[in-house]
């Protein structure tokens, strides 16, 4: 029964899964820091703008910019940036645009909490997941 189970083990291990689980990037964002190639370029204490993401299917979803206000609410920006999902050789993907306009991210973490991009530069953007502030 012990093969069986370290059978198994290294079966799961070494399926060709995604490493991350895209529906976690579902909520709002707030920036922390910006790295190249393990360089810290910069580091926010506190942002005035938030990335909202919301995953709509297993495979699409749209990125908007928010503003936090004194009240709990949030104003939004008009726009928002539609994206793809995708799954490319045991990585994933967020496609926004078509064409000349395509901008691809890759996710390189994500948790409950924590959320890493890359873009085409190797720039990793991290997020943590937004907490808002309390004022008794």
């Amino acid at each position: 029964m012990k093969y069986v189970y370290i059978i198994f083990l290294i079966f799961v291990s070494c399926s060709n899964t995604p490493r991350n689980n895209p529906l976690l990037v579902d909520g709002i964002w707030e920036i922390e820091s910006v790295y190249n190639q393990e360089n810290l370029l910069k580091s926010y204490k506190i942002s005035t703008s938030l990335d909202l993401f919301k995953i709509i299917s297993d495979s699409a979803g749209y990125r908007k910019k928010l503003s936090p206000i004194f009240d709990g609410s949030y104003q939004a920006s008009e726009n928002r940036k539609v994206f793809k999902i995708s799954n490319f050789e045991n990585t994933i993907l967020l496609t926004y645009g078509e064409g000349e306009n395509t901008i691809v991210e890759e996710l390189i973490k994500v948790t409950p909490n924590k959320l890493v991009l890359r873009n085409k530069n190797k720039f990793d953007f991290h997020y943590k997941k937004y907490e808002p502030i309390k004022i008794e």
